[in-house]
């Protein structure tokens, strides 16, 4: 069964530039530090880290909202406004905060770029806290941002997205719906009259970070599904038993296999074990 994520992979062409962006933005810590990758995170929460990967002469890419592949990375904030004008001034590019409604209140939220081509959502907490398990956030009472909450890729059928997560890898859909109109459209850049389908699933814990998958319609022509290197390259995600894991993913008709041996092929998502013996490595680009 798949739990959580443990870390996000992500390729930049500075090691050092996004280390300063994500502790000047986000308040990261610097938990590992290597010659071509580091690891960022917040200390006492174990989970939804990022790994920076040094990828020498990368051309920084910056897909927009809806392009197929490994897109936002989620990052709860308790002060939204103060979080968005960090993120513009380290060098990101921000879209404008929309309410709109969710559950019995309203939601807050942003979406931005950073300096890696990474996109991020970005809830505000409300008064009633955060609506999903935060480690970093519950511990600390004054921490501003949380570890990774979410991470989301844009896939061409979300269906067979949940087929993968849900029925082969033992996730929870919590939410499966569409969403429209005015507030979404400012909130993602998208043309008047599209829409978008998010699904959102967890581990039997709802431990960060957690799995969401988006598709678009009505966006018309739109470019091709990004690649790595650069930008999200790969997530690695907590299993009960890798042999186990590995079997249900072949009975549900996913090919799996060591060290590009064999993938787990679903339009943008690919899934592979990984050497750590209770770790799943997915790959989200497209081939």
């Amino acid at each position: 069964m798949l739990h959580s994520v443990i870390e996000v992979r992500v390729g930049v062409q500075d090691i050092s530039q996004a280390i300063n962006f994500y502790q000047n933005v986000f308040g990261f810590e610097v938990l590992e530090s290597h010659l071509d990758h580091a690891l960022v995170g917040v200390a006492h929460s174990p989970l939804g880290r990022i790994r920076l990967l040094q990828r020498p002469g990368l051309e920084r890419k910056q897909p927009k909202l809806w392009t197929v592949g490994p897109r936002l990375l989620g990052m709860y904030s308790r002060d939204l406004a103060a979080t968005l004008q960090r993120f513009e001034a380290a060098g990101g590019e921000v879209r404008p905060k929309v309410s709109y409604p969710y559950g019995p209140g309203l939601m807050t939220e942003a979406v931005a770029s950073d300096i890696n081509g990474v996109w991020w959502t970005m809830p505000q907490i409300g008064a009633d806290g955060v609506r999903q398990p935060s480690p970093a956030l519950e511990i600390d009472s004054v921490r501003e941002n949380g570890e990774l909450h979410t991470v989301v890729t844009v896939v061409n059928d979300v269906d067979e997205g949940i087929r993968f997560y849900r029925d082969a890898g033992g996730m929870t859909l919590l939410f499966d719906g569409e969403m429209s109109g005015e507030v979404f459209e400012e909130m993602t850049g998208m043309p008047k009259g599209a829409s978008l389908r998010l699904a959102f699933l967890v581990g039997p814990d709802k431990a960060p970070a957690r799995i969401e998958l988006m598709s678009f319609s009505g966006i018309g022509e739109v470019d091709e599904p990004t690649t790595p290197p650069g930008g999200i390259e790969s997530i690695q995600m907590r299993v009960d038993n890798v042999d186990k894991s590995a079997k249900s993913f072949v009975e549900h008709g996913f090919t799996v296999g060591r060290e590009g041996a064999g993938y787990a092929n679903i339009d943008s998502l690919r899934g592979a074990l990984d050497d750590g013996a209770n770790s799943l490595d997915v790959w989200v680009p497209t081939s």
